[in-house]
């Protein structure tokens, strides 16, 4: 099953008509919107994040790796979080390990007490699996743990485009 079979795309074209000089101009402007089946999970962690996926990869037997950094640029200033992946493809199952922090900002300014993002995304969650796997993140490392309900929308959007991000490089 490919990433298609799972994300629906909704675009939608807004048109803003601006008269500059008494030339016609037209500016589009696109914005996409995929729905995405996730689990969210806060971490809190003395640790720094390469511990922490070496962690994760022991308790939930699973290989995170470093790729490439989520880029957000809010107020035209870029902010880079380290970024932890795996994709099994078996299983229609990613992960990934995001830093909350940066020097400059955080990714998730309500949840500045965490330190890590753990996502696991595919087509269908179960409840059995979202409990096993709460279970297995409780470690010695890890200080909190907790699922996050995000009701913010652009908390929302946010997290739906760094998964956008993730699964197309």
């Amino acid at each position: 099953m490919n990433r298609q079979d799972y994300t629906k795309f909704l675009i939608i074209f807004t048109f803003e008509k601006t008269f500059l000089m008494s030339s016609k101009k037209t500016n589009s402007k696109l914005i996409v919107n995929f729905d995405i089946s996730y689990s969210l999970f806060g971490i809190s962690s003395s640790e720094q994040i390469f511990v922490a996926s070496i962690e994760l990869n022991k308790l939930i037997k699973i290989n995170l790796s470093l790729c490439k950094s989520v880029e957000i640029k809010p107020n035209n200033n870029l902010l880079s979080f380290s970024t932890f992946s795996f994709n099994n493809h078996d299983c229609n199952l990613n992960y990934s390990l995001i830093s909350n922090k940066t020097k400059d900002g955080f990714l998730l300014k309500n949840y500045k007490n965490l330190d890590y993002l753990f996502i696991v995304s595919s087509n269908e969650q179960d409840m059995l699996f979202k409990q096993d796997l709460f279970k297995k993140l409780r470690s010695e490392i890890f200080i909190v743990v907790s699922e996050l309900k995000l009701t913010n929308k652009k908390e929302i959007e946010l997290i739906n485009n760094i998964l956008y991000q993730l699964w197309t490089r």
